[in-house]
């Protein structure tokens, strides 16, 4: 089975170009915030509240030379800042390192990508997605 990289869109109005401001991993839960690269679009905050087995970052420039990114073209990748990969070989891979009776065919992979980097994600659940509106934030401290 080939790996296959399908653009992600948890919420239906996402822009697609956000940057990571923070990552933060307090176990078991795994939170994402990213900002956007537009004026008045919201900031978005990822709560993974359980269920990760595995996340890594690689800055652009190493994440481009890896082999999976290798598989798509530069213009497919930059289209979306969030995918969901079916038949994942990092999956796989996790499976082939842990030797344990865990069945990994539970887990799905997803993939956010940004300016900053990218961040794999291995996980049993579903994130949480939240918006916040980010020029009521810039308000409120004037």
């Amino acid at each position: 089975m080939n790996e296959q990289w399908i653009p992600w869109k948890p919420i239906t109005h996402f822009k697609d170009h956000y940057g990571i401001a923070q990552i933060l991993y307090d176990k078991p839960k795994l939170t994402i915030v990213l900002y956007p690269w537009e004026k008045n679009i919201q900031e978005v905050t990822i709560i993974f509240s359980a269920g990760v087995i595995s996340y890594s970052f690689a800055d652009d420039v190493y994440a481009l030379e890896m082999p999976h990114y290798q598989r798509y073209s530069k213009e497919f990748l930059s289209s979306s800042n969030f995918f969901k990969i079916l038949n994942s070989s990092y999956i796989q891979n996790l499976s082939e390192q842990f030797q344990t009776s865990e069945n990994f065919e539970s887990y799905m992979h997803f993939v956010i990508g940004s300016v900053d980097g990218n961040i794999d994600i291995i996980s049993s659940m579903e994130p949480v997605i939240i918006e916040t509106d980010i020029s009521a934030n810039d308000r409120s401290q004037e």
